[in-house]
């Protein structure tokens, strides 16, 4: 996504992938946040001002190329929700557009019942959706009350490559704020599934380990650049489940 600003009916890009580009611009649509470029390409675009809850209500156009920047901060663990408070309580709404703690939902037994349990998917990590990390970085290592960022002494955001990007949203929404779900799966008498639904289906070739009375199983994902073993919470038919308050 591009930024800038229309003044006296011109266009100055101030920053994002039309920057420089103003001359080919063919068209703007201000109340839909488009430049029309040539070639069929439409760039959305926000003015000095929008808030991120009005960049969320953007339309998704076909053929519009919208630039999802999320990085991956780190902090201490435990202390992911107060660092995420506090860039929703100091950081303008203005320089981003989601902050979020990626979260699971697991079975566990206690006195003979399955709980159903929530649980971080990445602890010590936020993910934060700006096209102006910079800008954030900047303010947050000025707070004192920031629990830091990657690396030691501040360090630097991580944004997320596109795979990885497509695969916490299929299991996490479009906007990564729903908690990932259990999976539904059916075993023979020796254990081997026989049926998988939900998320984990795609990756039903990929488990390395089951642990059935336990209720999850392990996979192995291509994520961060690497191949990394993803815990996905399972139920089987008949499952009473009880509400947990982890």
């Amino acid at each position: 996504m591009s930024r800038g600003v229309i003044r006296n009916g011109v266009t100055i890009v101030t920053e994002g992938p039309l920057e420089g580009k103003e001359a080919k611009i063919q068209k703007i649509d201000r109340h839909k946040r488009l430049a029309k470029i040539g070639g069929g390409l439409n760039v959305s675009f926000c003015q000095e001002g929008d808030s991120g809850q009005a960049l969320k209500s953007l339309p998704k156009v076909k053929g519009c190329e919208r630039m999802e920047n999320w990085y991956a901060m780190k902090t201490m663990p435990e202390k992911e929700e107060e660092a995420a408070e506090l860039i929703r309580r100091t950081i303008p709404p203005s320089l981003w557009e989601s902050c979020t703690i990626l979260r699971k939902k697991k079975l566990f037994r206690a006195d003979g019942k399955l709980i159903l349990s929530m649980e971080k998917m990445f602890p010590g990590y936020l993910f934060l959706q700006t096209d102006r990390i910079q800008d954030v970085s900047e303010m947050l290592k000025r707070s004192r009350e920031y629990p830091h960022l990657l690396g030691e002494g501040g360090g630097q955001a991580v944004r997320m490559e596109e795979k990885d990007l497509a695969f916490l949203k299929q299991v996490c929404g479009e906007q990564m704020d729903q908690p990932m779900g259990l999976s539904q799966v059916e075993a023979d008498e020796e254990g081997n599934l026989i049926r998988v639904e939900g998320i984990l289906r795609p990756y039903s070739q990929k488990i390395v380990r089951k642990r059935l009375r336990k209720r999850y199983v392990l996979a192995e994902v291509g994520l961060f650049g690497r191949q990394e073993t993803v815990l996905f919470g399972i139920c089987l038919p008949g499952d009473r489940i009880w509400e947990g308050r982890r």
